[in-house]
């Protein structure tokens, strides 16, 4: 994980991936994409 300036715990693949899309896409913002960050479910396989 990831700790963010603000303190948020982020998905280190995620902060990754946002960090080559803000490269390839310097006008992308981070309130433009906010809404497709899914919440990942933890599943156990019994």
């Amino acid at each position: 994980l990831f700790r963010a300036n603000d303190g948020r715990l982020i998905n280190a693949d995620v902060n990754g991936a946002f960090q080559i899309m803000r490269k390839v896409f310097p006008n992308v913002s981070a309130d433009g994409i906010e809404g497709v960050v899914l919440r990942p479910v933890v599943v156990v396989a019994a």
